[in-house]
């Protein structure tokens, strides 16, 4: 099973920007993800939860200095897949370092991780500067992933309301795609995890069944992102999206929490 992930995990990261990749609907993004960050990141910049730190070349144009942190449990899949290690290993409901420090912090696809988010967003605050800048995005209508640490959702409405309880103030937000995104990347993960649990099977005609099944998935999957692109153009809503990328910052206040 490594084997397979970290197959895959090199063929996302490769291929994913490109519609023949099952996950194009939401790697698609990225791109404008960083480009839309990019804007806003500033002085030291701490990455917390960095992954793959698939966008650490770009953000270290807009940096004096690029630091990636990482839990040690979930950091030895991308070590062991990209071979991306972090130039610290931390827990982001206790950070250790020193208060007021940090010029941005990058928090991207994580927070639904933690179960104490209230603690992470206490402890990004104390470590900013006065109105450093705090980036992140989060999901909303998204399945499952890296079960079992994945914990919330989030509406528009609730990123503003924990972001007021925790002493920022949002700058600007962008959506990650609609209707028509939400309806291909559910269908093109569905048969993704028909195939990671047909790997899972222990009988050898598996082989067989994989071999006849990868060429189907992969066509249903490219005329899905066709079909999904064509109605993203046509269908739009403000109901459905994949989730936000938002930008804030610290307030400055004498008291936390007002």
């Amino acid at each position: 099973m490594k084997f397979f992930k970290k197959v895959w995990g090199l063929f996302k990261e490769r291929l994913g920007n490109i519609f023949i990749h099952p996950q194009y609907l939401t790697l698609k993004f990225r791109k404008k993800e960083i480009e839309f960050l990019t804007k806003y990141i500033k002085g030291i910049t701490l990455d917390i939860g960095s992954g793959s730190q698939w966008y650490k070349d770009a953000v270290i144009k807009k940096t004096n200095s690029y630091i990636s942190l990482d839990y040690p449990p979930t950091s030895k899949l991308y070590e062991e897949t990209y071979g991306k290690k972090p130039h610290i290993y931390g827990d982001a409901r206790k950070l250790c370092i020193k208060s007021s420090a940090i010029d941005t912090v990058l928090f991207l696809d994580v927070i639904e991780h933690i179960d104490d988010p209230e603690a992470a967003l206490r402890e990004i605050n104390r470590i900013l500067k006065d109105e450093g800048i705090f980036c992140f995005s989060v999901p909303f209508l998204y399945p499952l992933h890296d079960i079992p640490y994945d914990y919330r959702r989030w509406t528009v409405f609730g990123i503003q309301d924990m972001m007021k309880k925790n002493n920022f103030q949002i700058i600007e937000y962008v959506k990650r795609g609609n209707f028509g995104t939400i309806w291909g990347i559910f269908f093109n993960l569905n048969l993704m995890y028909i195939i990671q649990k047909i790997i899972g099977y222990k009988f050898f005609f598996k082989w067989i069944l994989l071999l006849f099944l990868f060429p189907l998935i992969f066509i249903f999957s490219i005329l899905m992102n066709i079909l999904a692109l064509i109605l993203e153009k046509t269908v739009s809503s403000d109901r459905f999206t994949l989730g936000y990328t938002v930008v804030a910052k610290k307030n400055v206040c004498k008291n936390y929490g007002d």
